[in-house]
């Protein structure tokens, strides 16, 4: 299922938070459609800020980006 390339591997629901939040999302809205707590999102940001080796989570939405991540939403076009 993963589509994004790293040397460590994120769960599925990292990659899915991950997703979400490069499609604009914030954390409560990420919490609010995934049905999770808010620090939640924020563990599995953090253990993907880890992973991917990115600064921040602005930084995860550049690396999506430069790996050719598509929006969920272009994909469904």
């Amino acid at each position: 299922m993963s589509n994004i390339k790293t040397t460590k591997t994120l769960t599925p629901r990292e990659e899915e938070v991950a997703l979400h939040l490069s499609e604009g999302m914030t954390y409560k809205e990420i919490s609010i459609h995934l049905g999770i707590g808010l620090g939640t999102v924020k563990k599995h940001i953090s253990s993907v800020i880890h992973k991917l080796g990115a600064r921040n989570s602005a930084h995860i939405v550049k690396i999506l980006f430069e790996q050719g991540y598509m929006p969920i939403e272009a994909e469904n076009e």
